[in-house]
């Protein structure tokens, strides 16, 4: 996969990019750690690695197909650290989905209370969700050992930011059973089918 092309354009059906083809912006936002880039990478290649690399900023490129659309999704990877938040708001620009992450495992509870009061403030405070992008609060590595309750909580965060919906995923599990394609197809639904 390559470079995207460029910021896209338009709202609704078709979704375009400024080069005119037609193309979905996803961008994986959250704090560090909670498995962004694992989760593009299980998407993208059907790989998981282990080795924890913290991303600064990545785009990844490629052409997809659903119900009956067809064009290229461009997947943004944004670092969850504070010191590049400047570089993070700025890769927010004229994004389509974002997929708003946190982790599902113990120990991580306050990667769920990051992604309600910071995450979705700075996406609120940049205005980035004002030309109709679209949120899907995500739980990621739903395979380990998570805390009580989970779910209940994401769903009601999800509520209360106005996300489109909450998955839970897992990049460790295999391709067919950790909800990774369910969650891109919903991601380019939301961005393809006008409200």
């Amino acid at each position: 996969m390559g470079a995207c092309c460029g910021k896209p354009e338009g709202k609704g059906i078709k979704a375009q990019f400024k080069n005119g083809s037609e193309g979905v912006y996803v961008c994986v936002i959250g704090d560090g750690g909670v498995g962004k880039t694992a989760l593009l990478q299980r998407h993208m290649n059907d790989e998981f690695d282990a080795e924890y690399l913290p991303t600064i900023f990545d785009d990844y490129q490629g052409p997809m197909e659903l119900d009956g659309w067809s064009g290229s999704i461009c997947l943004r990877d944004t670092a969850g650290q504070e010191a590049y938040d400047a570089i993070n708001a700025a890769s927010f620009k004229g994004c389509h989905v974002f997929l708003l992450c946190f982790a599902m495992r113990e120990g991580r509870e306050a990667s769920l209370q990051n992604a309600q009061n910071k995450w979705h403030k700075q996406l609120m405070d940049g205005g980035h969700l004002a030309n109709g992008a679209k949120i899907i609060l995500v739980g990621t590595q739903k395979d380990a050992e998570t805390y009580d309750g989970v779910d209940d909580k994401a769903l009601k965060a999800a509520e209360q930011i106005g996300a489109a919906g909450y998955m839970p995923t897992s990049a460790l599990m295999p391709l067919d059973q950790g909800g990774v394609p369910e969650l891109f197809n919903q991601a380019v639904r939301l961005a393809i089918y006008e409200d």
